[in-house]
């Protein structure tokens, strides 16, 4: 999975995962796993694999309460609070480069919330209060606005995944913090993969999504896709 990474380079990310944690193993088991999937889905280079770190830790990505989940006349002032804790964290010992990735998936993650507010609020209804594909567009261009960083999409992306994954496995049974986690992931940031071309990551988050969201139609089409598989094992 790291076959592309020197030992250097990968001793150099594990340093700061065991920094950025204070050395809690839970924690650099959350950001280890997190960091896996950087690399699996996107083969960041060190200095972006340590931008995401840091990011994690800022941004509460290993709480299924993240405040990009949150919402109420806090939420800006929490997510700009995100923003000021990557200071202490110790990423000010890194290059600019580093410094500038993270704050930039910070900065993504700020404006995810703020404009989903947005594009959802335009009435009281339930439906409209969701993402669709129509409404989805509005934010794909709010979010490519913010920055032209490939690294912090590619980042928020997997965060996506792995943030519905997380709360997948956690709540049960679903709730409409996992059903909007779902809409995000097939509706936001599915394309926003595809569009970098991380086309796998892409197939994880639909795939994801719609387990969640389709739990009946995912089940059966993966009964037919394994009864398909197995005919055509046994007709080789």
């Amino acid at each position: 999975m790291v076959h592309y990474l020197s030992k250097e380079e990968i001793h150099s990310v594990t340093k700061a995962i065991a920094i950025a944690s204070k050395n809690d193993s839970p924690s650099m088991d959350r950001i280890a796993d997190f960091i896996f999937s950087l690399v699996h889905f996107t083969n960041m280079k060190p200095e972006a694999l340590i931008s995401a770190v840091y990011h994690f830790v800022s941004s509460d990505l290993g709480s299924m309460s993240s405040a990009k989940l949150k919402s109420g006349p806090n939420t800006f002032v929490n997510e700009l609070s995100t923003l000021q804790a990557l200071a202490g964290t110790g990423l000010e010992k890194y290059p600019p480069e580093t410094i500038k990735i993270s704050l930039a998936a910070c900065r993504l993650q700020r404006f995810e919330l703020l404009a989903s507010n947005v594009v959802t609020s335009g009435s009281s209804s339930s439906s409209s209060s969701k993402i669709t594909p129509k409404n989805s567009q509005h934010l794909h261009t709010l979010l490519l606005s913010t920055t032209s960083d490939w690294r912090a999409l590619a980042i928020r992306s997997v965060a996506a995944l792995h943030t519905l994954t997380g709360m997948e496995a956690s709540l049960k049974p679903r709730n409409k913090n996992l059903v909007q986690a779902a809409m995000e992931a097939l509706y936001v940031w599915s394309p926003i993969s595809e569009r970098l071309g991380m086309y796998l990551l892409k197939n994880e988050l639909q795939e994801a999504a719609f387990r969640v969201l389709y739990p009946l139609q995912h089940k059966l089409v993966s009964e037919k896709y394994l009864e398909v598989s197995e005919r055509s094992g046994r007709a080789l």
